[in-house]
């Protein structure tokens, strides 16, 4: 009787023992799983761009290390439906950055300066020679510029979940990144860092590095943005 019920108890704990592991074996391709298809999402929503921005004209920085499009002002005008307020992203001492829709599902951020002096237009043109050098997906993409007047436009990629600042000290207090978000998004943050520092010649350092210039995706990865 009492080998029975070793047998029955070693039995019920093999079994408890099998489900749990399944559990988390369930659990760790689960989340595999999501986590590939909001990748998935973002490079879909990427790739929906190129073609779009490939039909503008590829202009050569003058450094020769990397390229950018040139892209009409009646283009980003339609875009930013003519810069209307309701787009509005953020603004500061630079300007402010809209959020622009250039075919459906097809998102960029556009910043906007007032270049009237010299000095603002060599800034202008030293932040697009230098963003058209970084190709990293933890560093934020530079996908085109414009001119109009006195007026001029930088446009980057789109990040839905807007800035780290936005996320810990917005409304939602914090409350929708995990600790292991958290970590996730350090980590992303020093590649980037790691990139500029020993991968970029000459190396470039950041000088700014704050929550607000860390920008989230869709699916929570980190990207630095370089403000020159």
């Amino acid at each position: 009787m009492l080998i029975a019920i070793i047998i029955g108890c070693c039995s019920l704990g093999a079994i408890i023992c099998s489900l749990f592991c399944l559990w988390i074996y369930y659990r760790k391709n689960s989340h595999k799983s999501t986590t590939n298809d909001a990748k998935n999402s973002d490079a879909e929503k990427g790739s929906g761009l190129a073609p779009f921005f490939g039909k503008f004209k590829a202009t050569r920085t003058v450094s020769k290390e990397g390229s950018a499009s040139f892209m009409e002002y009646k283009t980003l005008e339609k875009s930013t439906n003519k810069f209307h307020q309701c787009n509005i992203l953020g603004e500061g001492g630079f300007g402010c950055v809209y959020k622009a829709q250039f075919d459906v599902g097809s998102f960029a951020a556009v910043k906007k300066l007032n270049c009237a002096n010299q000095d603002a237009k060599r800034e202008f043109q030293n932040e697009v020679d230098l963003l058209c050098k970084f190709k990293h997906p933890n560093i934020i993409s530079l996908l085109g510029f414009s001119r109009e007047n006195e007026m001029r436009f930088i446009v980057y990629e789109l990040m839905p979940n807007g800035s780290l600042e936005t996320q810990l000290h917005g409304p939602s207090r914090g409350s929708s990144l995990t600790w292991d978000m958290r970590m996730k998004i350090a980590l992303d943050t020093a590649r980037g860092l790691e990139h500029l520092h020993e991968h970029c010649n000459p190396p470039v350092i950041h000088r700014d590095l704050k929550s607000s210039n860390i920008l989230l995706d869709s699916a929570f990865n980190a990207k630095v943005i370089i403000i020159v």
